[in-house]
């Protein structure tokens, strides 16, 4: 006989059936904190496994001669890097034979890397200034060795042009950005550039290479000034070409004032200049834009308001010779310009000459000190398109 079941009071409610249900329900946030520390148990445990698999349990023969021979190497390794820095006082000696050692002397000499850097790099850097120092002065001494001037007796004007391709031309045109329009013939369409190789070559002698730093000396707290016709002028922008290859950019300045020009070299106080008269004395022609008058008339015996603007120079070129060719005969005008005169008289060119070079040599006497400035002159050149 079968004994039939017990039934519970709530087992067949529905009350019974909603409080079973939120039970579950409850039991739900507890599995997942649960699931939540197994896998963080999971995670630990694969880390610990991980350093002990990398720890050294073993202590055959086999690990033990592996390790030393790894230490081997570091040591050797430091103390090939000690061998570099062996000049450094209180260096570390290093032990090729354990790291124990190595540790040791650290203590016993405790010279940390902060300290070693710095002295490393600071002798490493005095010792690149001393070489760029000496470097310097080598080019220094090249630029300025002596030069072996012709003996006094050598006639400098007895000579040759000959070609030289290898010392010259001592500037390019393209390399000089202070050349006027009109004397750039590379610029202006000139195809060939073979006459740029020509230098002047005395019989009896030979003339000293330029150089442009030796140039700069001489001219240190001084004042080189071409006065003349555009000869001169050409001359004027061929040295200025010739002295600016040597000066850092942003040293050196070019103003144009009327009739004055000054290039200037600011770290050796000097000035290359330019001073637009054509024919020394006053004329119609003194303009140094608007120039190009065919019937030029000039004073013969006014020469002081240009002579104002050469006083206290310290080389001094003089030039006159392609403005008098155009004509047979030279104007010469009654009176002043500044008093609107407008008559003249014609008379011979050589004659006009004459009386333009008395006046201008009687102002050299009276106005140039000998012991300070030095007066050159400059007679026939080549026209510009020779």
């Amino acid at each position: 006989m079968q004994i039939p079941r017990r039934k519970t009071p709530f087992s067949s409610s529905p009350e019974a059936f909603a409080i079973m249900k939120s039970r579950k329900n409850n039991n739900l946030p507890i599995f997942v904190v649960v699931f939540s520390i197994f896998l963080f148990g999971i995670f630990m445990y694969n880390e610990d496994v991980k350093s002990i698999a990398e720890f050294p349990f073993s202590s055959s023969p086999k690990a033990q001669e592996l390790r030393e021979e790894q230490e081997t190497k570091q040591s050797s390794s430091v103390s090939k890097q000690s061998d570099s820095v062996s000049e450094i006082p209180n260096r570390v000696s290093l032990s090729a034979t354990s790291r124990t050692q190595l540790e040791e002397t650290q203590l016993e000499n405790p010279v940390s890397e902060e300290t070693q850097e710095p002295v490393e790099l600071k002798t490493i850097m005095e010792e690149k200034d001393e070489d760029l120092d000496k470097k310097i002065e080598v080019n220094e001494e090249d630029d300025m060795e002596e030069i072996e001037l012709p003996p006094e007796d050598c006639d400098l004007f007895n000579g040759d042009w000959v070609f030289d391709p290898v010392t010259h031309p001592l500037y390019k045109e393209d390399e000089c950005e202070f050349l006027t329009a009109q004397v750039t013939c590379m610029r202006n369409g000139r195809k060939d550039s073979l006459y740029q190789h020509w230098r002047w070559q005395p019989r009896d002698c030979n003339l000293p290479k330029f150089n442009a730093r030796l140039l700069l000396e001489k001219l240190r707290n001084k004042r080189l000034m071409f006065v003349g016709d555009s000869l001169n002028r050409n001359q004027w922008e061929s040295m200025i070409c010739f002295a600016q290859s040597v000066i850092p950019p942003g040293r050196k300045t070019l103003v144009k004032n009327g009739s004055l020009s000054v290039f200037r070299i600011e770290d050796y106080n000097a000035t290359v200049e330019f001073y637009w008269a054509p024919f020394l004395v006053e004329s119609n022609s003194d303009d140094p834009l608007m120039h190009s008058i065919q019937n030029r008339i000039i004073v013969p015996k006014s020469i002081k308001k240009h002579g104002k603007n050469w006083i206290g120079v310290d080389y001094l070129i003089f030039n006159t010779y392609i403005w008098w060719m155009n004509t047979f005969n030279m104007k010469i005008l009654r009176g002043s310009f500044d008093q609107g005169a407008t008559e003249y008289d014609e008379i011979d060119r050589p004659l006009a000459y004459r009386k333009v070079m008395t006046t201008w040599a009687k102002w050299v006497d009276k106005n140039i000190d000998p012991n300070r400035t030095t007066v050159f002159f400059t007679s026939m050149s080549p026209l510009h398109i020779k």
